[in-house]
């Protein structure tokens, strides 16, 4: 038992991370499934839309819960945020770039398929999800959260 204990203490930040990470990709999916299955809003406004919520929810959780960061002043706070959002500025545009490159070039070859036809948006917001999760956290631990102090 302690040696379990042992690993989930030394892994924590890992952890925490990747249930953060999953619980940010599900709020992105939770506001992006209904704008575009039943508000019938197009793909790419919906995906711009979940990505923003996705990041706001992300940086209260990654602050508050992976990298139990505390500012000692407003100027620090202000430059934390800064970073986080600038890192996630460039996933976002990755992810939505990589989206819209998908979305006009990929699926169209493969439009006689049903199953890409019905499904090709849900396949390609997964696959580009995960690697997302991994830059983030990287770019996170990085640049961001660097100067943390353990609360």
């Amino acid at each position: 038992m302690d040696a379990i204990k042992a690993l989930l203490q030394k892994y924590r930040e890992i952890l925490a991370y990747l249930i953060v990470g999953g619980l940010t990709t599900a709020v992105e999916w939770v506001v992006y499934l209904p704008i575009t299955r039943v508000a019938h809003v197009p793909v790419f406004p919906s995906q711009v839309i979940s990505v923003i919520a996705a990041v706001l929810f992300a940086y209260a959780a990654n602050k508050i819960v992976v990298f139990r960061s505390h500012c000692p002043t407003r100027k620090a706070f202000f430059k934390e945020m800064a970073s986080f959002f600038g890192s996630r500025a460039v996933t976002i545009f990755l992810q939505i770039g990589g989206f819209w490159l998908c979305e006009e070039i990929i699926l169209p070859r493969y439009a006689d398929n049903p199953l890409i036809l019905e499904y090709g948006d849900i396949f390609i917001k997964g696959f580009i999800s995960v690697a997302v999760i991994i830059l983030n956290y990287i770019f996170s631990k990085l640049f961001v959260f660097r100067n943390k102090k353990e609360g």
